[in-house]
């Protein structure tokens, strides 16, 4: 009975000892997980035992919720990047295109806390030469690429460009990209290049290096502002494309109305009188002395029909080519024998014809010429040797203008002057002042005005196939076309008032040819040869060119 007592007596003591050790545990247990609640993760477990089921419920639980406040840090992190940037962009948009990039990459670079960042563009102004341009870049450095110009499928950026696809790095190449600050330089850890996607098409290619790795989280937040980014600079490249559009309208539509008012003068000047007329008639004459000049410097430079010096043909333009009825692969290789008539490619003429070009002799003259259809078609030309810098033919240049068409209305022309000739005699008839000698300066003024339509149709023709810039005697610019404008990159607006010195290099205006160009030019010398130039943007240019005074 004694034992008994014992045993139960133990038996409680045990039971107590555990209810009280529960009671701390369970006490312990709660005071950890208050602080769990308070987002305290590094509170103990003081009075509990982790390898206890409860012990070990309550670390997997301290775990689960370091987890739940990671992603949810990174969530409000990526959301609040998000709307950051969304305001960035819509802000930034109204500014021209290089602050936008900056803006941008720099904000980039700060909220992902990395060091270098870079963003590259697909250039494509010249559909048969894109290439992938360096627009913008921040704390940046690059050996590669100095140019900002990488091609399709070249180097990394060139590769996630054409692949559409993320590349991560951790191992980077050690000459591709280092991190340079105030200590020296170094490879950076890891670098990420990110497409920038509008509709399955690629617009560019963003970059970024670090001295740290890049979380998944974080390239996910990467793509989507390359996507948010490839909308907004889609826009603005297209705004920028339209005001220049509008641009270039807006500039026609000045040249037509001007075309159009000088259309209506000439027409009021059909109606003076005779007295008028014989005035035009001596404007018409220095006109035409004019005109004849112009002729002669652009006859000069105008490209149609390229040849060996043995009157092989290498190439040929689109207006050659129609006028000839003929494609190129028809006549590229053959001899030039292939336009000229029977009667003339048999002549002694022909036969020197080409011996003379080769010796770097050029031909001007109107040409009678057949095309592939056998028909005749005339030609008012110069067959152009270009030569190297030792003075050797490289190959001969035609300069031509199809005037078929003026041939073929002479007689329309004749008639209409044969009606003004009598609407003269009638006027002349009215006037006894006239002298006899009326009849003969009537004749001489038709004759001018057949001569000077010719020219004009011819000059018009020419004009709108090369590149003319008219001067004072002292060299001050007065005028230029759309394709002397194009080709130095300029407006008329930036050159005209200003001195031809504009276009020379450095080296060549301090040069005593210099000095004795123009006073050579204002004493009615013309000079032709190929001239270096530059343009608007420092590129050199080449000018197989005349400068040729006009005389009144």
């Amino acid at each position: 009975m004694a034992l008994f007592s014992f045993v139960n007596k133990a038996r409680l003591d045990q039971a107590l000892t555990e209810n009280k050790s529960l009671k701390e545990e369970l006490s312990s247990a709660s005071r950890f997980v208050e602080a769990l609640k308070s987002a305290d993760f590094q509170a103990s477990f003081s009075g509990l035992n982790e390898n206890s089921v409860l012990g070990e419920s309550l670390h997997s639980l301290r775990s689960r919720m370091i987890t739940l406040s990671k992603e949810e840090q990174q969530r409000n992190w990526v959301n609040q990047g998000l709307a950051k940037f969304a305001d960035l962009l819509r802000v930034t948009k109204q500014e021209n295109a290089t602050v936008l990039f900056d803006h941008v990459i720099s904000s980039l670079v700060a909220y992902l806390d990395v060091n270098q960042g870079a963003i590259f563009l697909i250039n494509d102004e010249h559909p048969g030469d894109p290439f992938i341009e360096l627009v913008s870049c921040y704390a940046y450095h690059r050996k590669k690429h100095l140019d900002k110009r990488i091609e399709l499928g070249g180097g990394l950026v060139g590769q996630c460009f054409l692949e559409k696809q993320v590349i991560y790095l951790t191992e980077v190449p050690a000459d591709y990209i280092r991190i340079t600050s105030g200590l020296g330089e170094a490879l950076p850890r890891s670098i990420l290049l990110v497409p920038m996607m509008l509709d399955d098409q690629v617009l560019g290619v963003t970059e970024l290096a670090s001295f740290n790795v890049f979380e998944p989280y974080q390239i996910d937040f990467v793509k989507k502002i390359a996507d948010n980014m490839a909308s907004t600079f889609a826009g603005a490249r297209t705004s920028m494309r339209t005001q220049a559009l509008l641009t270039e309208s807006q500039f026609q539509a000045e040249q037509l109305r001007a075309q159009e008012e000088e259309m209506r003068q000439n027409m009021e000047e059909l109606t003076a009188t005779q007295e008028e007329m014989q005035r035009k008639a001596n404007e018409v004459l220095n006109a035409s002395a004019e005109m004849r000049s112009i002729l002669n410097g652009i006859d000069a430079t105008m490209a149609t029909i390229e040849f060996t010096p043995e009157g092989v043909v290498t190439t040929a333009n689109t207006n050659f080519l129609n006028a000839m009825k003929y494609s190129l692969a028809e006549i590229k290789g053959k001899h030039h024998r292939l336009f000229t008539p029977p009667d003339v490619s048999s002549s002694q003429e022909y036969q020197h014809f080409w011996t003379s070009l080769a010796a770097g002799k050029s031909n001007t003259d109107v040409f009678r010429r057949i095309d592939s259809n056998g028909k005749t078609v005339w030609l008012n030309a110069i067959y152009n040797p270009i030569l190297d810098a030792d003075g050797k033919v490289l190959k001969v240049i035609k300069f031509a203008t199809d005037i078929t068409a003026q041939k073929e209305s002479e007689i329309e022309v004749k008639h209409l002057l044969e009606e003004s000739k009598a609407q003269g005699e009638e006027l002349r008839q009215t006037m006894e002042e006239i002298s006899a000698t009326q009849e003969e300066m009537q004749r001489k003024s038709n004759e001018v005005l057949k001569s000077s339509a010719e020219m004009t149709s011819i000059l018009n023709g020419i004009n709108a196939t090369m590149a003319t810039i008219e001067f004072t005697k002292e060299g001050v610019i007065t005028n230029a076309n759309e394709i002397f404008l194009r080709t130095m990159g300029y407006s008329l607006s930036e050159i005209k008032g200003k001195h031809h010195r504009l276009f020379m290099p450095d080296e060549l205006l301090r040069t005593s040819e210099y000095e004795v160009f123009w006073p050579n030019l204002a004493a009615g010398k013309s000079n032709t040869d190929v001239f270096k130039r530059v343009s608007s943007t420092g590129k050199t240019v080449w000018l197989n060119a005349i400068y040729n005074p006009i005389l009144g």
